[in-house]
C-alpha cells in the first residue's frame, strides 16, 4: 500500500522520496478510491497492537498525500491522524511513567515513606548503661544531622 502510496505526489515537495515517478494524473482517481479503502480497513485494525506501528506510518504517508483525495476522505484521514498521534504521545506517557528514573531525592523518599518511624520519646531502645533513649524521630533526626 504505501508503494502506492508513494506514486502519488505528497504535499510537501521536501518529503517526496527520490526517484520517484508518479502516476500519470489522468490515471490517479481509481488508485485513489482503492488506496483509501485499504487504508481505512488498516485503521479499523489500529485496536491490535501487532498494527499499530505499520498504521502510525501508513497514516503519515497519507496524510503526506492528503491533497489527493476528497475533502470527504480528507476529513477522515485528518480523524485518523489525530487518532494516531494521541494513541502514539498516550503510548510515550505510559512508557515513561513506568519506566521513570528515580532520583537519588525520590529513592530516599520512598524509603522514608515506608520505613516505620516512631514520634516522641519511646521506652523501645533505651541504653542499658546510660538509660538514653536510642530510638524514635529525635534520635534518627540526630543521626541524619550528624551524616
Amino acid at each position: 500500500l504505501r508503494g502506492w502510496l508513494e506514486k502519488l505526489p505528497c504535499i510537501y515537495p521536501a518529503l517526496e522520496p527520490t526517484d520517484v515517478k508518479h502516476m500519470p494524473e489522468e490515471a490517479r482517481a481509481p488508485w485513489i478510491d482503492a488506496i483509501f479503502d485499504c487504508a481505512e480497513v488498516a485503521v479499523m485494525h489500529y485496536k491490535y497492537l501487532w498494527a499499530k506501528t505499520a498504521v502510525d506510518m501508513l497514516v503519515k504517508s497519507v496524510i503526506d498525500r492528503r491533497q489527493n483525495f476528497s475533502e470527504e476522505q480528507q476529513r477522515a484521514i485528518q480523524t485518523w491522524n489525530a487518532m494516531s498521534k494521541g494513541q502514539k504521545i498516550q503510548r510515550q506517557q505510559e512508557a515513561a511513567r513506568s519506566y521513570k528514573e528515580q532520583t537519588a531525592y525520590e529513592k530516599k523518599e520512598e524509603e522514608w515513606r515506608l520505613s516505620d518511624v516512631k514520634s516522641g520519646k519511646s521506652n523501645w531502645a533505651k541504653d542499658s548503661k546510660s538509660g538514653v533513649n536510642l530510638g524514635g524521630l529525635d534520635a534518627w533526626a540526630a543521626k541524619q544531622f550528624n551524616n
